[in-house]
């Protein structure tokens, strides 16, 4: 049973973010209802996965405002504390994603692995911020990866963030291909009659595409170097007939503090009797006259802790 997203928030004292955060569960709630209905109205095969893709990143991200809302109502229950001094924000981008996949000979040169095809995707997400990639529909013993050309990108990041980075595939070959078809066929049956088989037959007998979680990785701050690198996968090894994964992947994660794109501070500043209008940023302090006459730019290369 689906829960009432209002019902979760009672007995709490709602600011604007309790808000924004309610507003996005509702959403979400209606994208889970109306996904689950297209999903059983489907008859393609690419309908069918596109589906089913949607529907898990939805779930996946009402998880993400679930632990969200926890924490919320744990922060108001337990006595203030002394809050930490805001850290520096930032943005977080991934891109260049390449998973390798390890065929046996027989599957990728002889093409014996016909059978074995699958359709893939990847999520990432960093707290209540969740990002779904393409969907790759026709993985096959001949495709030596998985590339994905999505970029993530994060804002607003706080420095000790932690990105989450999921696989999920969901076989994708020619009998699951039949079973759409037979359920198309199904449906065209006279109501009469689809009445007297639905007591032998329930929908759920039917083929309905599922994704499983196949691997997934975290990355943080020390992660980010701004370049290509291998990262080690946690690959899910009981999953049967799975992708043939090697337990690592190629990434790119990059952060930008919010320093050093806005201007920390803007102000006047009063120089051997001389007023300059200066901004900060970038670790620069560029400074101008009142007739904008004389500029200086100083660049920072000490800053005091104490």
């Amino acid at each position: 049973m689906e829960p009432d997203v209002k019902q979760l928030f009672k007995g709490m004292s709602l600011t604007d973010e309790d808000k924004e955060l309610q507003q996005k569960m509702e959403l979400e709630m209606k994208m889970l209802d109306g996904t689950a209905k297209l999903l059983a109205a489907a008859h393609q095969m690419s309908q069918q996965l596109e589906g089913a893709k949607t529907l898990l990143v939805c779930q996946t991200r009402m998880r993400a405002y679930m632990l969200e809302l926890q924490r919320r109502r744990n922060a108001q229950a337990l006595p203030s504390v002394e809050k930490k001094p805001p850290s520096c924000n930032g943005q977080v981008a991934l891109s260049d994603i390449r998973v390798p996949l390890l065929w046996s000979n027989d599957e990728h040169f002889k093409g014996r692995g016909d059978s074995h095809r699958f359709a893939v995707f990847c999520v990432a997400s960093i707290g209540t911020e969740v990002k779904d990639s393409e969907l790759l529909v026709d993985v096959s013993p001949q495709n030596t990866d998985l590339s994905f050309d999505k970029l993530f990108l994060f804002e607003a990041v706080p420095s000790d963030f932690e990105c989450e980075i999921q696989f999920f595939a969901c076989q994708n070959n020619a009998s699951m291909a039949a079973a759409i078809k037979q359920r198309k066929k199904l449906s065209d049956i006279p109501t009469s009659v689809g009445k007297r088989l639905s007591v032998t037959k329930r929908p759920d007998d039917l083929y309905s595409p599922k994704f499983h979680e196949i691997a997934r990785c975290k990355v943080a701050l020390d992660d980010a170097t701004g370049m290509i690198r291998t990262y080690d996968l946690a690959v899910d090894a009981e999953q049967e007939d799975a992708l043939p994964l090697m337990g690592h992947f190629c990434a790119r994660v990059a952060v930008i503090p919010d320093c050093l794109l806005q201007a920390d501070f803007i102000g006047i500043l009063e120089c051997q009797g001389t007023r300059m209008s200066c901004t900060l940023k970038n670790l620069e302090l560029e400074c101008s006259d009142a007739e904008h006459s004389t500029t200086l730019t100083i660049p920072i290369t000490k800053v005091s802790t104490t």
